[in-house]
């Protein structure tokens, strides 16, 4: 038989465990949120900039207006510079790829090789949604809305 000590001890490391184990599904879930959020609308984060900006220095519907175009020429102008630096990137990562598994056992390689497929298919929706974006451009009732809303590209 168990002292009531051992059960004591037990009964706490058990419940560390439990906590522990929640704590960490509870954030991926809750990340996972955010983040399956963000890539279904990244231009969500220039609309809260723009809404931020726009409340907190109390602008005029013309400055809103002017800062709306400068924030759209800013996201296009990102796109840009990412699809002209994508290339040396991709280079780079591929050149690392080969690195990593050149010090890896094949079993290790194995697993490298899920790992990074997941982090490419990820990588890869994430390129696909902006170049959709920067594509399709944005509708006539986007650039044509409210004051209070930023004209955003509809997908």
């Amino acid at each position: 038989m168990m002292s009531a000590k051992t059960k004591t001890t037990i009964g706490f490391i058990l419940l560390f465990l439990f906590g522990m184990i929640f704590g960490v599904a509870f954030t991926l879930i809750i990340e996972g949120g955010i983040i399956k959020r963000a890539l279904a609308n990244p231009n969500r984060g220039w609309e809260i900039l723009a809404k931020r900006i726009s409340r907190e220095l109390n602008l005029t519907p013309e400055q809103r207006t002017a800062l709306d175009e400068i924030l759209l020429e800013t996201q296009d102008g990102l796109q840009k510079i990412r699809e002209q630096v994508g290339p040396s990137v991709d280079e780079l990562l591929d050149n690392s790829r080969g690195r990593i598994e050149g010090i890896l056992t094949v079993k290790q390689q194995d697993r490298f090789h899920q790992m990074y497929d997941r982090l490419q298919g990820a990588r890869e929706r994430y390129r696909n949604m902006g170049r959709m974006r920067h594509m399709r451009g944005f509708d006539e009732e986007d650039a044509t809305g409210s004051d209070n809303e930023m004209p955003m590209r509809r997908w």
